[in-house]
């Protein structure tokens, strides 16, 4: 089976544009494999403003709960980790617009939304016991790996009716619901308002 990862993202703000990963999960559905990141800024805290030091204290306060500093690897690793594991024909899911966003301008790979297929939020999937990252407690819901092991029990069923004689047309047609790259997004948009300009 082609290898077909859910990726999920905690972030905090560089600037109210620029954001940085803060927590990283890599999970394959079909060999149930995991790869969970806690990632250092990529700013010193004394280098934001004002207003993004609140915004910052106000997600790690009520959101995910990991504090500025904290962290294993620096975000150039987590980045190259993210590309080399879903490079090639491999497929990436993620929850959510914004997110699929972030996540292929990331890689340079388009991403399906996971939300295309019916995923329900992470709180209406059933808890299982499932093993939260050391930072976490069990079955805190803003934690990646706990999201990723939900989203992918819940997406496994899926994927296998996906998998038979018309695997590939199901996907093509499913082409229509994938979020570009930003950069790729932004190129097209241009493309076509050259292209109504030439015909004007």
């Amino acid at each position: 089976m082609q290898d077909v990862y859910i990726v999920d993202v905690e972030l905090l703000h560089v600037t109210r544009t620029k954001r940085f990963i803060k927590e990283l999960c890599i999970y394959n559905v079909p060999t149930m494999q995991l790869q969970n990141y806690l990632v250092l800024p990529s700013a010193r805290w004394c280098s934001l403003k004002p207003d993004i030091q609140s915004l910052n204290s106000y997600i790690t306060a009520n959101i995910h709960k990991i504090e500025y500093n904290h962290g294993q690897i620096d975000q150039e690793s987590a980045i190259e980790f993210l590309i080399n594991t879903t490079k090639g024909l491999s497929l990436i899911l993620a929850k959510g617009h914004d997110k699929c966003q972030f996540i292929a301008t990331l890689t340079g790979k388009s991403v399906f939304n996971l939300e295309t297929f019916g995923c329900p939020k992470v709180s209406d999937l059933p808890a299982t016991n499932d093993c939260s990252c050391l930072t976490h407690p069990p079955n805190f819901l803003h934690c990646c790996q706990i999201k990723c092991l939900r989203f992918g029990r819940w997406f496994y069923p899926v994927l296998e009716q996906l998998v038979n004689k018309t695997y590939h047309t199901n996907w093509i047609y499913l082409a229509k619901y994938m979020v570009r790259p930003k950069y790729l997004d932004d190129y097209l948009k241009d493309a076509k308002n050259n292209g109504k300009k030439q015909v004007l």
